[in-house]
């Protein structure tokens, strides 16, 4: 092995060996440090490795596995350490809270910053952040110069608690020092656009590094952005695109609700929700359309079962081609959930023309609890074009300003408009291979900033919070319950 500095590689790899407390990682640097020390380093290395046990704890752990991984990633045993670094990431975010966690995981992501895993848990942190963190830590409220996560935890406090000025004057202070950060530069433009500044957050957004792997880097907010791409007809759905499984028999239905599944997801939730819809409504006072993403027959063969048994459904199908075989299994994972987020907005323009009727787009897991008959006029607005729920302060970035399980659409010319430029928009982004958990709510938010800045006659009901459950808020008013829920609801 080539080691122009054997001594300093032996020094960090017992430093390591002393530290870290999984089973697995210590038998890897034992045979690191016999391999650095051939013939002799046997015996020092199964020493050490009795030896180490003690006060062990992940502040030293963290960053001395980093040393090692910084050590050796250039040899054979890259993969091996990147291995022990990400399950490290999640002892990391099981066993520590607030700016200890984030300072850690800051390390393993500075030493893999191609990591999802690193990356997309660093920036939950960041996410997550709240000011008694800040509190313990610095009391005195003297927060260090360098210290990065402190600042971030305070932009995110002073943000939540619409003080968007002062968040953005950290956020500045904090990009003129780590231009190249991508959480400093969305967490600024998550600032910008909290007051209102969508061309200056949309500069940001065109700047962020093109393997930023979340929606945010994706969007663009400014007019003239918005304007080459939403409203071209080139990225319309071509008629063969989606397959009608059910037809609408009738348009009897008083309440048309729409949802977009896999195989999985079908099985899972479908019963439920049917059964909810069944209980709540009276026959021939609802219908359930069902969007099939990539079904197998026996799933296509069960949703005709029910249809012929009298259940009142209705279905399309789609297939899209799997993706290239060098994509790795965390980004298949990411892309294939994006597309099924994504699918029931691109085929909503066509339902609303065969249906000919409002309609309203739900998650598979909800549960139907009242009817929705004065949802809308709840809201504030019997008689909008679209209605959705809104989180306001309590959304932490751009795909959760508009929380999706429960959207209503009109019949009207201007909601047409609308979600034919929402799939347009989601075509676009998906035929130039950008992917990203959250784009149908990111794209959603930017198309309707859009709507509304040139549409000012556009209605929008803004549906409260408590009118729709999640698993853990329960409201005795609500209209549905999620099963699963979003983060930024709790």
């Amino acid at each position: 092995m080539n080691c122009p500095l054997p001594q300093k590689r032996v020094n960090t790899l017992l430093t390591a060996l002393r530290t870290t407390a999984n089973t697995q990682t210590e038998s890897l640097l034992g045979a690191l440090l016999i391999d650095e020390l051939p013939g002799e380093g046997r015996l020092p290395a199964l020493d050490m490795m009795e030896k180490r046990r003690g006060s062990l704890c992940l502040a030293t752990e963290v960053p001395a596995l980093v040393a090692v991984y910084e050590d050796f990633r250039q040899t054979n045993q890259e993969p091996f350490l990147a291995a022990a670094l990400d399950e490290l990431l999640e002892r990391t975010l099981r066993m520590c809270r607030g700016l200890e966690r984030s300072r850690l995981i800051e390390r393993i992501w500075a030493a893999m910053p191609h990591s999802m895993k690193a990356y997309g848990y660093l920036r939950s942190c960041y996410l997550d952040a709240r000011f008694d963190d800040i509190a313990r830590t610095y009391p005195d409220e003297r927060v260090p110069e360098d210290d990065l996560a402190a600042w971030i935890f305070l932009s995110q406090a002073a943000l939540r608690s619409g003080e968007h000025d002062e968040a953005r004057g950290i956020l500045s202070i904090l990009h003129a020092r780590h231009p190249g950060n991508p959480f400093v530069q969305e967490l600024l433009a998550n600032a910008l656009i909290a007051g209102g500044d969508f061309e200056a957050a949309d500069a940001i957004y065109r700047r962020l590094e093109e393997n930023y792997v979340w929606p945010a880097g994706l969007i663009r907010l400014s007019d003239i952005h918005v304007e080459q791409h939403y409203v071209s007809a080139q990225w319309d759905d071509p008629p063969e695109r989606f397959q009608w499984l059910c037809r609408p028999a009738s348009h009897d239905a008083a309440h048309v609700f729409v949802i977009g599944v896999d195989d999985r997801y079908a099985r899972r939730y479908l019963p439920d929700l049917l059964d909810s819809l069944a209980r709540v409504y009276p026959p021939g006072g609802w219908r359930l359309h069902i969007h099939l993403i990539n079904p197998v027959s026996a799933t296509r063969d069960w949703i005709v079962g029910l249809r012929q048994s009298g259940t009142p459904l209705c279905a399309t199908t789609e297939h899209v081609a799997p993706r290239a075989a060098e994509t790795s299994d965390t980004r298949r994972i990411v892309e294939t959930r994006t597309y099924y987020a994504c699918a029931r907005f691109c085929v909503l323009p066509r339902l609303l023309e065969q249906y000919a009727r409002p309609l309203w787009v739900i998650d598979a897991d909800m549960l139907a609890l009242r009817p929705v008959d004065t949802l809308l006029a709840e809201a504030g607005d019997p008689a909008p074009h679209i209605g959705i729920v809104p989180l306001g302060a309590r959304a932490r970035c751009l795909s959760e300003y508009i929380w999706l399980s429960v959207s209503y659409y009109s019949l009207a010319p201007a909601t047409l408009r609308f979600t034919r430029t929402l799939a347009r928009q989601i075509n676009h982004l998906l035929a130039c291979d950008q992917w990203g958990w959250g784009l149908d709510q990111t794209t959603f938010f930017a198309v309707l900033a859009w709507f509304e800045r040139h549409h000012p006659d556009f209605r929008v009901a803004r549906i409260p919070c408590s009118l729709v459950d999640d698993k853990d808020d329960k409201h005795s008013t609500a209209y549905f319950r999620s099963l699963v829920g979003s983060n930024s609801m709790k």
